[in-house]
């Protein structure tokens, strides 16, 4: 399977000739959802002929496409829509002549080669084969898309509600043609009728008999284009998906593509991997794309270098500059290539101002309470927003991800593989053939400023309440300071907050995450010989001292907390904790506060010992 990915990539190299965009287009195109739009002479528009691609597609099999947001797959979809349809099959037929576009110059360029190789062969049949089926093909294209909700938890009745609407609009389509149809018996146009009116049929199979009445009518294969798969269940926080939701789209899919007889191909798109191929385990030639494995679909979902140059030479401003465009929007790792964010890129360009347009496409306000409540997660976004590009800070994912469903990982791997199918983060470099694991990075500029707007969301009224003592530890960098702060935050918490280590633990990180904004707190982390619980470290190279704190929680109202207090300070010194602080990132840190604090209920105790860095 890599051998046959690896000749495909070296064909699709081969293929694409020097890029090149026509004079008359001028214009940069922002929010155009429509190909036949895009397309047309007259508007001017610059657009990136992607139309060779659909040969990889359109032919056999089923294929989903996993991308994040705005980066064209509605538009791809469409374009093989255009491309492909029966004018009995689209509500407006298209005008688009695809003979301008790159699917049909290269095929009469592999037709006019005197000495074609093995390979040219192979891919001049192939094309034939596509542009045989233009204009001649029944479509039908399904939409999933529903509204953003952040605060809508996925039940049965959203998932059916989300389904009824969208295959009964695709239905919609071809209404008048299977009604008065000869070739559909009396029962299937009974089922069909009710299908459009939403009524009572088993919907998990509707897509299916859609699939099976327009190919009965046509006696010719379907091709099923879907756009926003997983948009029923529109949340990258697998909690809030009921377990009847989530079994009842995995139904809906198996039965839609599985061992579907009135197929010819299905292209699906989405955003997230909530259905695995286990569940596409009898459709022929699965293919899934997404930014980890995307084999010849790579290039098509992004902008190159070469393309941003291309697209560069059409801007006239003195606004924007290259340099600009690298820093804000490049550094996404797809397969081998190292892509650009392509609604950023067109909008900066057609706006001349670098800023975060595509981040504004969306909201950070889920991913803001995913991670207020889980303090590990907010550590490991700390020390990934300051330490980027120190692969021992970078979060590291496994090659088991990728056969499995958001919804079945443990919390820490769904996160950063959703942030990382989403769009907020990228592998941080090409994977190779013998990887088992991944690391993901902050792309760019533009990301780091979403990340940096999820902090500032964290932050609480608590800030207020401790700024005196606030003043006081950066002034002295002193243990008794540091405690003092502590103390204001027991004071305000209820005693019900407080019934074990852990919370302890959950209260100490959020007063540091956000009353400290300017140090690096490391939380449950590996230091030594074990994981210590809290690690305090400046950013500011001028500030030299680091805190280790070891926390003890007793409810044995006899037991002395300093003696707990005075085990723990040991245990950093025995598991050899400190030498987190070692590390070379962190060469401007000379001396280390060592912490140990025992609570009960509102009550603790602590000591301290300094140990001087040589």
């Amino acid at each position: 399977f890599i051998g046959a990915l690896s000749g495909l990539a070296m064909e699709v190299e081969a293929a694409i000739p020097s890029l090149k965009l026509p004079e008359r287009y001028l214009r940069f195109p922002v929010g155009v959802h429509s190909f036949g739009h895009l397309v047309q002479p007259a508007k001017k528009y610059i657009f990136l002929d992607r139309t060779w691609y659909m040969k990889f597609v359109v032919l056999e099999g089923t294929t989903l496409i996993l991308r994040p947001r705005r980066t064209g797959k509605t538009l791809f979809l469409q374009m093989i829509n255009d491309f492909l349809a029966r004018d009995e099959c689209t509500i407006r037929p298209t005008d688009v002549d695809f003979k301008d576009f790159h699917i049909y110059k290269r095929m009469k360029e592999l037709e006019g080669m005197t000495e074609p190789s093995k390979s040219n062969l192979r891919e001049l049949d192939v094309l034939r084969d596509v542009w045989s089926m233009k204009g001649q093909t029944p479509v039908i294209m399904v939409s999933c898309r529903c509204a953003d909700d952040s605060d809508r938890s996925v039940t049965l009745d959203s998932v059916l509600e989300v389904i009824k609407r969208a295959v009964s609009k695709a239905a919609g389509t071809f209404a008048s043609l299977l009604l008065s149809s000869k070739k559909l018996s009396s029962h299937q146009k009974e089922q069909f009728s009710r299908l459009m009116k939403k009524g009572d049929i088993d919907w998990s199979s509707s897509l299916l008999f859609l699939t099976e009445v327009v190919y009965v009518h046509f006696e010719q294969e379907v091709v099923l284009l879907v756009d926003e798969y997983d948009g029923m269940v529109n949340s990258i926080d697998p909690s809030v998906i009921s377990e009847d939701a989530n079994s009842f789209v995995q139904n809906f899919w198996m039965m839609t593509c599985k061992d579907n007889a009135f197929l010819c191909s299905c292209i699906m798109a989405g955003v997230t991997r909530y259905v695995v191929s286990g569940v596409f385990s009898g459709a022929n030639n699965l293919l899934i794309s997404d930014v980890v494995e995307p084999g010849v679909l790579a290039p098509v979902f992004g902008f190159s270098e070469d393309e941003v140059r291309l697209l560069f030479s059409k801007y006239e401003g003195n606004k924007v500059s290259l340099l600009d465009l690298r820093r804000m929007y490049n550094g996404y790792v797809v397969g081998d290539l190292r892509l650009y964010n392509p609604w950023s890129i067109m909008s900066c360009l057609k706006y001349e101002k670098p800023r975060e347009y595509w981040v504004k496409t969306g909201s950070v306000e889920t991913i803001v309470k995913l991670v207020k409540n889980n303090s590990t997660l907010l550590s490991q976004m700390q020390l990934l927003f300051y330490f980027n590009d120190v692969p021992m800070c970078q979060p590291v994912l496994s090659d088991a991800i990728l056969r499995s469903r958001v919804c079945d990982l443990e919390a820490l791997s769904a996160f950063w593989f959703t942030m990382l199918q989403i769009g907020y983060v990228s592998l941080s470099e090409p994977r190779t053939l013998m990887s088992r694991s991944f690391r993901v990075r902050i792309p760019n500029d533009e990301m780091k400023d979403a990340f940096k707007e999820v902090m500032g969301a964290l932050k609480s009224p608590m800030v207020v309440e401790v700024e005196e003592c606030l003043v006081g530890f950066t002034g002295s960098e002193g243990a008794d300071d540091l405690m003092k702060l502590v103390s204001r935050a027991l004071f305000s918490t209820s005693f019900k907050s407080l019934s074990c280590e852990q919370s302890y633990h959950n209260l100490l990180f959020g007063l540091f995450f956000v009353s400290l904004p300017n140090w690096i707190i490391l939380s449950e982390s590996e230091g030594g010989n074990g994981y210590f619980d809290l690690c305090l470290i400046p950013q500011n190279p001028t500030k030299y001292c680091a805190y280790l704190l070891e926390l003890k929680h007793s409810k044995n109202e006899t037991e002395c907390l300093q003696d707990l207090a005075q085990r723990a300070l040991e245990q950093i010194s025995d598991k050899k904790y400190q030498s987190v602080v070692k590390r070379r990132e962190y060469e401007h840190v000379r001396k280390i506060i060592k912490i140990g604090i025992a609570f009960r209920k509102k009550e603790f105790e602590f000591v301290t010992e300094e140990e001087m860095i040589q």
